[in-house]
């Protein structure tokens, strides 16, 4: 565990190293003791430096010089850190600014924009970031209120009013529903909301029944099987920012939703309720 005041550098294959680090420097060809490591990496190699806090981190990094193999790394080392309080240093042209952030994904969200039209070797394909519940009390989480106060006046308890509430929400098309055969680890859908556009509004009726996986791009929905067995592990609310790539017959997709997972249980079978609300769509032949 890195205690309070230690940095570490997160290099362009996603690998961290502690910034004072001597294997570093002898891997780069600096052995002298004054090498400062953090700026030399941030300005001229696409290193991403964070340093920990009390009470948080500052991440600095190099505008449009880093990659999102580098990016994913870091979000999994705040994930696991979970700071209360996010500094944000950007190097722009010979100039430093800086932001703050009070959650991951909308820190998550600034530093991808940050890295956008930059070549990335090994761009990962799908990218979740959990965001902080109190997400939920801003406009954009309006209409999924209702079926979260029903979650938890039922105490997570399945009834036939979880349809009713997401049809009276306008949710029932963004929606998927998936029980867990009992004794297995099988997930298969019991609802296949026809806007999810990783399969034609006309085969959704087909997927209830099928595998968590069996979508077009079936590593992908291996990624997603793998989020909702999560979920029904934690038995928590859990909001996410997310980001994929899909592919499908006709085009690739591209997509950026933000995520809300429900485990929810009626006698000894469980369920996991996924509601997906588009924040962009773009499409690529």
């Amino acid at each position: 565990m890195h205690a309070p005041g230690s940095g570490i550098l997160i290099d362009e294959r996603g690998e961290p190293w502690a910034d004072d680090s001597p294997e570093l420097a002898r891997r780069l060809g600096y052995r002298e003791p004054d090498f400062d490591a953090p700026a030399y990496t941030v300005r001229n190699l696409g290193y991403i430096h964070v340093k920990l806090l009390e009470e948080g981190v500052r991440v600095s990094l190099r505008a449009r010089s880093f990659s999102l193999l580098t990016l994913t790394a870091l979000l999994y080392l705040l994930i696991d850190r979970r700071p209360r309080r996010l500094v944000l240093a950007v190097f722009s042209g010979e100039d430093w600014s800086y932001e703050m952030f009070t959650n991951i994904g909308s820190f998550a969200e600034r530093a991808e924009d940050l890295a956008a039209g930059n070549p990335v070797a090994g761009r990962p394909r799908w990218l979740a970031v959990q965001k902080n519940l109190d997400a939920l009390n801003r406009p954009h989480f309006e209409r999924v209120r209702p079926i979260v106060n029903l979650w938890r006046s039922s105490r997570g308890r399945l009834n036939a009013e979880i349809f009713d509430t997401l049809s009276a929400a306008g949710l029932m098309q963004r929606s998927l529903l998936l029980r867990r055969i009992p004794g297995t680890s099988r997930l298969v859908y019991e609802h296949f909301g026809s806007g999810i556009k990783v399969m034609r509004p006309c085969e959704t009726f087909a997927m209830v029944g099928c595998d968590a996986h069996d979508v077009y791009d079936q590593e992908y929905g291996g990624w997603v099987a793998d989020c909702y067995d999560r979920a029904l592990t934690r038995r928590r609310l859990r909001l996410e920012a997310a980001r994929a790539t899909v592919r499908t017959p006709g085009a690739t997709l591209r997509v950026r939703y933000d995520r809300l997972l429900m485990p929810w249980r009626a006698e000894r079978d469980l369920y996991v309720l996924s509601i997906s609300m588009r924040r962009e769509l773009s499409t690529v032949a």
